[in-house]
């Protein structure tokens, strides 16, 4: 409401502002400002499979799932709101071999990944971040293969995380070359 006027000078309510879209002014409510963010360390799981090719090489790609929380506290206030993101992702990743026996194997990775945040939400509201993330990543790998089909793994490495472009802060846009320790099952055909 721009009624209210004290000599031709439009008074502004506190918490809001003054913006122009097409030539015409309108108030709109102030967007909240972070003050204060807490990232907590990542959650990532998944299954992904290989395909073996000749010579050492390998090709893999699965799913994987990643919920990134944060506790917010936004200026002018000193509770703290949580701040819960959950993501799907593809990987895709080339692999080399270059130790290989019956039951052990050490390897290098390169790849990348596609994430989509399917659900999020701070404190009690839904929150939804349009774009997708996107990654690229290395390791060094070591694998004890139970048998031809299943193996065990533990895989060092780093990835960086490109800005998404949204406005949503999160360990990533914070810290975007990250070092990882990855572990699990590995399906092998």
């Amino acid at each position: 409401d721009l009624s209210s006027t004290a000599n031709g000078i439009v008074t502004i309510p506190d918490g809001q502002e003054l913006v122009f879209k097409d030539g015409m002014p309108y108030l709109q409510r102030h967007k909240k400002r972070i003050a204060d963010i807490d990232h907590k360390q990542p959650l990532n799981f998944g299954i992904s499979v290989r395909k073996n090719l000749a010579k050492g090489f390998s090709v893999e790609s699965g799913l994987t799932y990643t919920y990134l929380a944060s506790d917010v506290r936004y200026e002018g206030s000193s509770e703290k709101i949580s701040q819960k993101l959950h993501y799907i992702g593809i990987p895709v990743r080339a692999n080399w071999n270059f130790v290989n026996t019956k039951n052990f194997a050490m390897y290098v990775s390169a790849g990348g990944a596609i994430e989509k945040c399917v659900y999020g939400k701070i404190g009690t509201e839904s929150e939804t971040v349009k774009p997708v993330q996107l990654s690229v990543m290395g390791a060094v790998g070591a694998q004890y293969n139970i048998n031809d089909r299943v193996g065990l793994y533990v895989e060092p490495g780093a990835s960086y995380f490109f800005d998404d472009g949204s406005s949503i802060q999160t360990i990533r846009k914070e810290n975007p070359c990250n070092f990882t320790l990855q572990a699990g099952i590995r399906l092998t055909y």
